[in-house]
């Protein structure tokens, strides 16, 4: 198995609200429909916690994606639809930084 977290900035001048419409409703649909992708999740910071705690979110938001394999990611992202997504994200996302891990579930 492996697991691309992508830890994600939106892009100047968007609030929260609309980056997470853009996100959940549109951008999401890509990766969802790639041939080999397992499981997709989607994380954004509750900012009221962040608020009653002094701070903000590092990032806007991260992104978990599951492959059974490097191979299968690879082929995923090479598609049409993988291309389309990576432009799509540009669209909206100021940075996505990306870590490729293997994964270590305690419990």
């Amino acid at each position: 198995m492996i697991k691309l977290v992508c830890l994600v900035k939106a892009k100047p001048g968007q609030t929260a609200e609309e980056f997470k419409r853009r996100w959940l409703e549109d951008h999401s649909k890509f990766a969802a429909s790639w041939k080999n992708i397992k499981s997709y999740r989607i994380h954004l910071p509750l900012a009221d916690v962040h608020a009653k705690q002094g701070d903000g979110p590092l990032f806007d938001g991260v992104g978990e994606l599951y492959w059974d394999s490097y191979e299968a990611m690879v082929e995923d992202f090479a598609s049409e639809r993988g291309q389309e997504g990576f432009a799509d994200a540009a669209e909206f996302m100021d940075l996505a930084l990306n870590i490729y891990c293997e994964e270590h579930v305690i419990k």
